[in-house]
């Protein structure tokens, strides 16, 4: 096994937001929403697992720090595997995995995501935003349900907008 450093604006996953900034967030009926966003600058590593290269199997490890509303930051640690390879007129690399949004005092939200990679593994195929389900936390964040849309600013910065079921 061996480890590739990659340095990429993409970040994974999902967000969490602190209890103190629970007081300024938009609600509407039964939904919490808040936005928090990375850094278009980051690095990111690379397990290539299986055949040498791009290959199913591969796994893209991140930790990524972010900030959001009314001063909220912390970190968001995911990872995601290769399932399928480019083949015939298919030009994009599947991935599937996880990533956590800390906050610190165990306060967290877990959501689950599908995307597409660039054949170069430099970012993803990103058509718009992207909907991922938020499928639990911890803390202040115990059973969370709801989505996340995710998209990307014109620096390379990931936004993630949560929509928390109340």
């Amino acid at each position: 096994m061996r480890v590739v450093p990659v340095v990429s604006g993409l970040a994974i996953g999902v967000a969490v937001l602190s209890g103190v900034a629970f007081t300024q967030l938009a609600q509407a009926d039964d939904m919490v929403t808040f936005t928090v966003s990375t850094s278009a600058d980051y690095s990111a590593g690379r397990v290539d697992l299986n055949e040498e290269g791009r290959s199913p199997g591969d796994m893209r490890l991140l930790y990524v720090p972010f900030t959001g509303e009314n001063g909220v930051s912390g970190t968001m640690s995911g990872f995601a595997t290769i399932v399928d390879i480019p083949d015939g007129e298919d030009t994009h690399i599947d991935a599937i995995g996880s990533a956590v949004f800390s906050f610190g005092d165990q306060d967290s939200i877990v959501a689950t995501f599908k995307y597409e990679l660039l054949p170069d593994g430099q970012g993803t195929k990103m058509d718009g935003t992207q909907l991922q389900p938020v499928i639990g936390g911890t803390g202040k964040f115990i059973g969370a349900k709801g989505q996340v849309s995710v998209s990307e600013d014109a620096s390379g910065a990931w936004v993630y907008t949560f929509e928390l079921l109340d």
